[in-house]
């Protein structure tokens, strides 16, 4: 506030001022002798000096969508940088805000910064499926800055195996959605393979064969070594072992829902022993020896009925 005594040669006010106008910053009476080409004159007004209100609006604030701002109550009038003058607006875009409030006739203003989210809804596939006890990935879709899960999980994918529901809240700095996922589990093929697992080199049409649970399980085998399958015919197989080796024969079952299952079994193919014993060897310790083409023979001597060994 400014008083200002008006026309004089010179002034004298009750707070030492001597100019013609003094700022007011407190209450108070304030006098002011002046004087004009020799003549006197003294006058003095009181003044109350109000406060101004205090207005303090958050410096940054997140809406989801079109939200209502309702200002501190307490003021006599409101002004708002958008053109409006009430109490609480509509804030439906991002931008600063400034307010102006009144308190008799002495204003205040503010500003604050409002950052207005795009609301969305979370559309999750209800059921999905897995084969039993393998392991599938849930996705909560949306990209957001948090994920929380009923499993504790706080990334957007996880990892699980056992068959339920899965809740998911998918949120932003506000905004936020919630769904589910039920994880329903499918039977694998049930089965074993039976067969030789030991056997010598040159065995042909040995079978392998296995007995399932499901009907519509179809079945794929393999060999891996130095062997090969001969015959297979779904569930049983014939194979020719020819060459020594420890061999395994794999089998996978796949069924009409798509969940498979693979069993394996080792199979020793040993090769035939080869008899390298010469005369000299057995004749001299009562022995005679015969080296056939494919086998040896060593009688023993001296008995009525001499023991044969054969290879």
């Amino acid at each position: 506030l400014v008083l200002d005594a008006g026309l004089a040669d010179g002034y004298t006010w009750n707070n030492g001022s001597h100019n013609k106008k003094i700022g007011v910053y407190s209450s108070g009476v304030y006098q002011v002798n002046s004087v004009l080409q020799g003549c006197y004159n003294s006058d003095f007004v009181s003044v109350t000096v109000l406060p101004r209100p205090e207005i303090n609006l958050p410096e940054k604030r997140y809406n989801c969508g079109s939200t209502q701002f309702i200002a501190p109550p307490g003021y006599d009038t409101y002004s708002w940088n958008t053109g409006q003058s009430t109490h609480s607006i509509v804030v439906d875009t991002t931008g600063k805000y400034i307010l102006e409030v009144g308190v008799n006739g002495c204003t205040s203003s503010d500003s604050m910064s409002i950052e207005v989210e795009t609301p969305f809804e979370l559309e999750l596939e209800h059921i999905i499926k897995n084969c039993e006890d393998d392991s599938i990935e849930l996705d909560a879709v949306k990209e957001a800055l948090h994920y929380k899960w009923s499993t504790g999980d706080t990334t957007r994918v996880i990892k699980i195996n056992v068959p339920q529901t899965y809740y998911v809240t998918v949120s932003n700095n506000v905004c936020s959605s919630s769904d589910y996922i039920t994880l329903e589990s499918q039977p694998k093929p049930k089965f074993e393979v039976n067969g030789l697992t030991a056997l010598c080199e040159n065995t042909d049409d040995v079978k392998y064969a296995v007995v399932c649970n499901d009907s519509t399980t179809v079945f794929s085998w393999e060999v891996t070594g130095k062997n090969e399958l001969t015959t297979v015919t779904n569930n049983v197989c014939y194979i020719n072992w020819k060459k020594a080796n420890v061999d395994t024969l794999y089998v996978t079952g796949k069924n009409s829902l798509g969940c498979s299952f693979t069993d394996s079994i080792a199979v020793i193919v040993s090769p035939y022993p080869i008899a390298d014993f010469s005369y000299e060897q057995v004749v001299n310790v009562g022995y005679t020896f015969k080296n056939n083409s494919d086998s040896a023979v060593i009688q023993e001597l001296n008995k009525l009925v001499p023991n044969l060994y054969y290879w």
